[in-house]
């Protein structure tokens, strides 16, 4: 687990170095930000990508092979990984992480659902991985494949 926030923390902290700074519009984005994959947070099986344009953490969609938005910004998550036999989830953490910080409940996939606030109730018209409309008869959404009932 630590391995896994010492290399966020150095990935946010390469943002943040980088984020004010004037582009050349001729620039590649390896060329403007360095390789992909030093902008990328492996926690398990899911893969995190911060864009360094905008600041905003995504993962990795393995269904629609995207990178879909986690709804969370630099500085304002902790993506730590809880492992539970042979399954891995994914914890998200409201910065700053103390002993008593309650995780965002994971998707049926293991993804973070798109809230933290654990006063927040989910809409019950939204897929709570995907926030993709639902009806209350559907069994899964038809958006993200995620498990409703």
């Amino acid at each position: 687990m630590q391995e896994i926030i010492k290399k966020q923390i150095e990935v946010e902290q390469r943002y943040e170095r980088m984020k004010d700074r004037e582009l050349n519009p001729d620039m590649t984005m390896e060329e403007a930000f360095g390789p992909l994959e030093e902008w990328i947070l492996q926690v398990g099986r899911i893969q995190y990508w911060l864009n360094p344009l905008n600041g905003t953490w995504y993962y990795l969609d393995p269904i629609h092979e995207s990178w879909e938005h986690s709804g969370y910004q630099a500085g304002e998550a902790t993506f730590t990984l809880m492992e539970e036999g042979q399954r891995q989830e994914v914890k998200l953490f409201t910065a700053p992480i103390s002993d008593d910080t309650v995780p965002a409940p994971p998707s049926g996939f293991g993804f973070p659902a798109a809230i933290a606030d654990t006063d927040a109730l989910p809409d019950t018209n939204r897929c709570p991985s995907c926030q993709a409309e639902v009806t209350p008869d559907q069994k899964f959404c038809t958006s993200c494949g995620n498990k409703l009932q």
